[in-house]
C-alpha cells in the first residue's frame, strides 16, 4: 500500500498515461485516498471524483417558468416522502409542512395558497393550507377582482366598454 504523498510514473501504475506522474493523495471531502495526476509537480484536484460530482450537482434550489422554488432534499430527511423521484420538492410545501411538524398529503388533497399571488414569497405569513376546491373558488375571486377571465387567464373588459361595430 503507498503512503500520502508518494509519488510514480504512470507506466508504474499500469496507467495509459506512461510519462505522465501520479501522487497518491486523500481526498479533502471524503478522506479517501487514491493516485492523482500531477500536473507541473501539483495535484490537478484535491477531491477525488464521487465528492466533485456531489459538489457539481445542480443548486440546492431552483426557480421553475412558473416562479415558484423548488428546493432539493435528501433521503433520511424527514419530509423526503413528499419529494419527487430527483429529491426535489416545492419549496412553499415544504415551509408548511415544516410548520405543521409533518408531511403534506399530495396535490389536490391539500394545496399551499400563496396569499399575495407571488409565487417565489415562501414566508409562512404568505401561505396558506387549503384544500383543492377552496383553492380554484379563491383564485377565480382574485381573478374577477382583478379584472383577469377566470376561464382563459387573461385580462377582460365589461361588455358595455367593448366597441361593437364602431360603437362604444
Amino acid at each position: 500500500m503507498p503512503e500520502i504523498g508518494e509519488i510514480r510514473r504512470g507506466d508504474e501504475l499500469g496507467k495509459k498515461d506512461e510519462s505522465h506522474r501520479f501522487q497518491w493523495l486523500a481526498c479533502l471531502d471524503c478522506g479517501k485516498a487514491r493516485w492523482l495526476l500531477l500536473k507541473n509537480g501539483k495535484p490537478t484536484t484535491k477531491v477525488c471524483i464521487p465528492c466533485r460530482r456531489i459538489a457539481t450537482r445542480s443548486p440546492w434550489k431552483q426557480k421553475t417558468a412558473e416562479g415558484y422554488i423548488r428546493a432539493r432534499i435528501y433521503p433520511g430527511d424527514f419530509f423526503y416522502p413528499m419529494a419527487d423521484k430527483y429529491g426535489r420538492v416545492m419549496e412553499h410545501r415544504l415551509v408548511m409542512a415544516r410548520r405543521l411538524g409533518r408531511c403534506l398529503w399530495p396535490f389536490p388533497i391539500e394545496v399551499v395558497d400563496h396569499k399575495d399571488g407571488i409565487t417565489s414569497h415562501n414566508e409562512i405569513e404568505n401561505l396558506a393550507l387549503t384544500t383543492n376546491s377552496i383553492h380554484v373558488s379563491l383564485h377565480r375571486q382574485r381573478d374577477v377582482r382583478d379584472g383577469i377571465d377566470p376561464f382563459h387567464g387573461k385580462g377582460y373588459r365589461r361588455k358595455e366598454e367593448v366597441k361593437i361595430g364602431g360603437e362604444a
